[in-house]
């Protein structure tokens, strides 16, 4: 159970980003393989290995998304002058950490060092999957950014509470700052934030309780939206 901005939220197996780790994607890439059907004769088994062919070529794409994918997530997080690590907010101390879950998820502590990021596929979000042109396609999907500043949860208003609540302060424009200076993420998406009236948001975020597993913290939860280009087959 993980739950952001105060309400613990049930994480799905949903994604087919968690379906498998970068790595498990590389070695599967060239394993994938078809089971042809019965051909009762030349024209049957050129029929069949058309199809074969086809399938292979649709898995290999679907392969292909998937690491595109987990990799913008991975980006955002780590590569020099991109990752939100280099993030600075005036009057903040530097972040301590950052992960991609769930590629990292046996590597992080049960106690987050403080301030920590962590990176995700937003689930329980309406993603979609449009035609841009014959053989491209456009995914659009959210990333969950969730900044871990302080130790929670505040329950009344104190000193502790006011102090906790000011480690909060400036991250938003450090992480657009960041953000702004590469909107194709080192050019694994076509463009982050969308089109908001005659402006371009970049994002939109909440200020208030986090969770990680049955931790409470007080931070910021951002959701940045992605769009991915992919080639794809595309037949009538």
């Amino acid at each position: 159970m993980r739950g952001a901005a105060g309400a613990q939220q049930q994480r799905a197996p949903a994604a087919e980003v968690q379906a498998m780790a970068l790595g498990e994607i590389a070695d599967q890439s060239g394993t994938v393989g078809v089971v042809a059907e019965p051909a009762g004769g030349v024209a049957d088994q050129d029929i069949a290995a058309a199809q074969d062919a086809c399938r292979i070529e649709e898995a290999e794409s679907t392969l292909k998304r998937m690491a595109r994918e987990m990799d913008a997530a991975v980006r955002l997080q780590t590569v020099p002058g991109i990752g939100l690590l280099t993030a600075t907010a005036a009057g903040q101390p530097a972040l301590a950490a950052g992960y991609v879950y769930p590629n990292e998820y046996a590597s992080m502590p049960a106690t987050f060092t403080l301030p920590t990021i962590v990176v995700s596929e937003l689930v329980n979000s309406l993603n979609s999957w449009d035609r841009k042109a014959d053989g491209l396609a456009i995914h659009k999907w959210r990333a969950e950014i969730v900044l871990f500043a302080a130790l929670g949860p505040l329950q009344s208003y104190s000193a502790d509470s006011a102090a906790a609540e000011l480690k909060t302060h400036n991250w938003a424009k450090a992480f657009a700052d960041v953000l702004w200076m590469n909107q194709s993420l080192g050019g694994k998406a076509q463009i982050i934030g969308e089109q908001a009236g005659e402006t371009r948001r970049l994002f939109e975020y909440m200020v208030g309780h986090v969770h990680w597993d049955t931790a409470v913290y007080w931070g910021m939860r951002i959701e940045l939206p992605v769009r991915q280009l992919h080639q794809q087959a595309m037949r009538a």
